[in-house]
């Protein structure tokens, strides 16, 4: 009778055991993550020139990219539009899926803070600080010579270090 008690005790530990785990949840790939539509949220300079933060010129205040949009597509191509302008090109993860090369995308940033950055050219590998099933952000970081920035008392070329998180939404 003890040994059979002992053994209704054991199924029903091991039954509670097995009734109280779920199944993780799965997540994606990332590469499946990544295909779909995405619209432009929002772009996030930080621009430091010659050691100084420009953040009180109101250079790295947050930029609406509303109009910027890309699909992504499975066979390695994509497809962005910036404003009405629709550019072709290849996309490929790198280092470990941890980079994004988006070879012939472009971004024309326009003017912050009284700079003009349309003829900024950006890299073409991003790292992905997060891709989610609705949420993507990259980030990168190049060096620009500015040729006019406000504040400065003299209008001297400056080399400016950039970093730019661009953030999206899946449509």
């Amino acid at each position: 009778m003890k040994y059979l008690n002992k053994l209704l005790v054991l199924v029903a530990l091991v039954t509670i055991g097995f009734a109280s785990c779920k199944k993780k949840d799965e997540v994606a790939p990332l590469r499946d993550r990544l295909i779909g539509t995405w619209i432009g949220d929002r772009a996030v300079p930080n621009i430091t020139a010659a050691g100084l933060d420009l953040s009180s010129l109101g250079i790295n205040e947050p930029v609406n990219i509303d109009t910027l949009s890309m699909t992504v597509n499975s066979d390695g191509t994509f497809t962005s539009n910036v404003s009405g302008q629709n550019v072709n090109g290849q996309w490929a993860l790198e280092n470990n899926d941890t980079q994004l090369r988006l070879s012939g995308f472009n971004y024309n940033v326009g003017i912050v803070g009284g700079i003009d950055f349309s003829n900024v050219v950006l890299p073409e590998t991003f790292n992905i600080d997060q891709l989610s099933e609705t949420r993507m952000v990259l980030r990168t970081s190049f060096e620009q010579t500015l040729s006019n920035v406000p504040g400065l008392p003299i209008p001297i070329p400056v080399t400016a270090t950039i970093e730019l998180k661009l953030s999206f939404n899946k449509q």
